[in-house]
This record gives structure tokens, C-alpha cells and sequence, in this order.
């Protein structure tokens, strides 16, 4: 396909392209370094006046970025946590069955995905993409 060799350009015959990772990608950056992009991200915003923000895609990296933050006193804005999906068994696991957080850090829900996206080529048609029938898209979890 075309869309695909112009990807092997960019990334490399073994990058990461749509439709071939996950629903989520990271790097592997150091705690150290997510806790001085979420504190560069927070001054932004408040210099904005933003300050609330509802993260819909908390890992555990991240999980553990907000906790340093909050335990160290630094997290000033208020941040909603939505986990994903995958750590749905962790989440009840932790006990977060109802209220959760402070101030300025709280749970307030898992986002599920059920399939993909239309302009990755990956929400879920079962019978096909009108002019690519053999591409169906993906779905997330068992129906």
C-alpha cells in the first residue's frame, strides 16, 4: 500500500505505524523526566488560567508522574484521572470503587475503548472498509 511505504520512510521498516501498535505508545523517559514535562505543562497552564485539566489516558506512568507531584506538594492545578481500559482489574484492584484523590488530584473514571478511529483505519467494521474490504479495523476487547 502506499500509505505504507510512505510510513517506511518515516519511521523505518520496523517504526511504529498506525493500525500496528496498541491503543497506547510510550517512550521510555525516566520518572525524573515526566514529572519535569508535567511541571512544565502545569506553568502553562496556569499562566493561562487553566486550572483544571481532565487527563483521559492515565497509565501508570502517569499515575505515579500525578502521585510525586501531589506527595511533593507541587501539583497546583486540579487534574480528573481517567485510566485506560487495559488497567481496569488494577484499578478496582487499588480499591478505586468510589471516591479517590484531594483537592487537587482525584479518579474520576476509566475510558474504554471499544475499537480504533475512522482516519487511522482502525475502527471496527466487520465487514470491511468500502474499497479495502480485507481491512475490518480492530476492536479492543472481546464483544
Amino acid at each position: 500500500e502506499l500509505s505504507d511505504a510512505a510510513c517506511n520512510v518515516l519511521t523505518g521498516l520496523h517504526g511504529v505505524k498506525v493500525g500496528h501498535h496498541g491503543p497506547n505508545f510510550h517512550l521510555g523517559d525516566e520518572p525524573a523526566e515526566h514529572i519535569r514535562q508535567l511541571l512544565h505543562a502545569q506553568r502553562v497552564f496556569l499562566e493561562n488560567g487553566v486550572t483544571t485539566v481532565g487527563d483521559a489516558q492515565v497509565s501508570k506512568r502517569e499515575f505515579a508522574t500525578y502521585q510525586a507531584l501531589t506527595e511533593s506538594d507541587e501539583l497546583k492545578m486540579r487534574v480528573s484521572m481517567y485510566f485506560l481500559s487495559h488497567l481496569l482489574d488494577e484499578v478496582i484492584e487499588l480499591g478505586f470503587t468510589g471516591p479517590f484523590g484531594n483537592a487537587f488530584l482525584s479518579a474520576a473514571g476509566v475510558k474504554l475503548y471499544a475499537d480504533g478511529t475512522l482516519g487511522g483505519w482502525t475502527a471496527y467494521f466487520p465487514e470491511g472498509y468500502v474499497g479495502d474490504p480485507c481491512r475490518t479495523g480492530q476492536l479492543y476487547h472481546d464483544p
